[in-house]
């Protein structure tokens, strides 16, 4: 199977103000999600907050997805799939401080992203070639990075240094914000 074209940007129609803003959410929240005790801290106090700064990536998804609809595979239902499970997502964490039980929600929510980035990113790297087909490398990256490194670190013990831990931290948001930029080259 050979990639289809090489695709270097995609025109989603959204107002560039929109897109820029959405980066720049995301980039903050990148920040703020990938440094565990901030992330507790402001999850705990500024639920809502965070929800609709992690909530910004959506406009992202969508510029792409409306981007690529011209192109021969849009892979519109993976997109799709990614947007609402990531609203699901902004749901459960808005939500937490009133209902508990969403915590545990959100964290299978926040399981349930692989389904989507991980045959998304592939996809991508199958189909196209350019700054598109980075973007799916990247989202591979991205999900293994931020989804399973965390869970194994957990599992071996090793999380519980608070410089492995600190190193983790740094190394997820290098990979997120890294990712985010990938993202906003396609647009």
């Amino acid at each position: 199977m050979t990639p289809v074209a090489q695709i270097n940007h995609v025109d989603s129609g959204l107002p560039r103000w929109l897109i820029n803003t959405a980066f720049i959410c995301c980039l903050v929240s990148a920040v703020v999600s990938n440094y565990v005790p901030w992330e507790h801290w402001s999850s705990e106090h500024l639920p809502f907050v965070i929800a609709l700064m992690q909530i910004t990536d959506i406009v992202l998804f969508v510029a792409i997805m409306r981007g690529m609809r011209s192109l021969p595979h849009s892979l519109g239902w993976l997109w799709w799939m990614l947007i609402a499970i990531d609203f699901a997502g902004f749901v459960c964490t808005a939500l937490q401080g009133v209902f508990p039980v969403l915590e545990e929600v959100r964290v299978i929510t926040a399981a349930m992203l692989l389904l989507a980035y991980l045959p998304l990113g592939v996809s991508l790297l199958l189909w196209y070639r350019g700054r598109l087909a980075q973007t799916g490398l990247w989202m591979i990256i991205y999900i293994l990075v931020l989804v399973i490194l965390p869970v194994v670190f957990a599992l071996t013990g090793i999380l519980g240094n608070s410089t492995v831990s600190l190193a983790l931290d740094i190394f997820c948001m290098i990979v997120n914000i890294v990712f985010l930029i990938t993202l906003r080259r396609v647009l």
